[in-house]
């Protein structure tokens, strides 16, 4: 929620007085809120919240060009990427270091969902104060602090910032907030064009997202043949990419597969459906169930097979 400059100002105000958690009580605001919001009033500069590694953390060139190297090879493993590394920058990273770059980027599937991390306390504390600059009204400065972190536990306040003011993964992210809140026409047209941006960009991983929000709004809209001029694009990637971001883009494409088969190479989805089921029946307890749970019985159901599909969506149920 965005507040009048005045309204902020009378906050600061009462709190200095009254102190915090008396001010918050009163204005049924987040304690935290106001405590940015005196921040701010005595002129700390945001870019401090600005995310910033630890120092005994990799420098940040190494994590940009390690970045880099999944972007444009979403299947490199992390052997590669250590050997790249000492060849190319005569740089020994251990294995374990290039994980954990990649895991704070969202791109190992440690979180579940695609290009998400589960958060550390410098990225909440990163989105707590892009909040309160929101509550103010100083939407570039949050919009700043957002495309600074590395990724983001939760992509709805990106819903918050206007387009063009992020960065374009942050973009890519933004479009999977509101998938459900656009319509198709608009999705399709916005997901195709962040789609090429990202592989002009280079960033052929991010560009696999934007591809699965593009193969929904082709499903509602009728074109199964392009849903398979995507798939065939993108085949090449599958294999060693992260679980969360393969079957996010498989379950999209399997609906048209359904729909018409004779569109797609038989060998695409042979296995789907198993391979699907066991990745849901290994994960670990958390709210990511409730996505995964909901897209593996919309896979049985158009499938044909009810059974499965009434089992999972039970399954789901106890989840809520």
């Amino acid at each position: 929620m965005r507040y009048p400059e005045e309204f902020c100002k009378k906050v600061i105000e009462q709190a200095k007085n009254q102190g915090i958690k008396p001010t918050a009580r009163l204005f049924r605001i987040a304690p935290n809120t106001i405590r940015n919001w005196i921040k701010l009033s005595k002129g700390e500069n945001p870019e401090d919240s600005l995310y910033h590694r630890p120092r005994n953390r990799i420098k940040p060139e190494i994590e940009t060009y390690v970045i880099s190297l999944k972007e444009k090879s979403p299947t490199i493993t992390f052997r590669v990427i250590q050997s790249v590394l000492k060849k190319e920058r005569n740089i020994m990273l251990s294995l374990e270091g290039i994980r954990g770059i990649l895991r704070r980027f969202g791109m190992t599937g440690d979180c579940y969902y695609p290009l998400r991390n589960q958060g550390t306390p410098e990225i909440e504390r990163g989105i707590k104060f892009a909040e309160s600059l929101i509550s103010m009204s100083r939407i570039e400065e949050a919009a700043k602090i957002l495309n600074s972190l590395p990724a983001l536990p939760d992509f709805t306040i990106l819903e918050k910032i206007p387009t063009q003011m992020l960065t374009t993964r942050r973009q890519v992210e933004q479009l999977g907030a509101i998938v459900d809140k656009l319509p198709k026409k608009e999705l399709l047209e916005r997901a195709k064009e962040l789609r090429k941006k990202c592989e002009e960009e280079k960033r052929l991983y991010t560009a696999i997202f934007a591809a699965a929000i593009e193969v929904n709004a082709l499903n509602f809209r009728g074109f199964p043949r392009k849903v398979e001029l995507i798939l065939k694009k993108y085949t090449r990637f599958l294999d060693n990419l992260p679980p969360p971001m393969k079957y996010l883009f498989l379950s999209e494409c399997y609906i048209s597969f359904i729909r018409k088969p004779s569109l797609f190479p038989q060998e695409a989805f042979r296995n789907f459906l198993r391979n699907f089921e066991n990745f849901c029946k290994n994960m670990p307890p958390g709210d990511h169930r409730i996505m995964w749970y909901y897209y593996l019985s919309g896979a049985f159901h158009i499938s044909g097979n009810i059974n499965k599909a009434l089992y999972w969506m039970e399954k789901l149920l106890c989840e809520n």
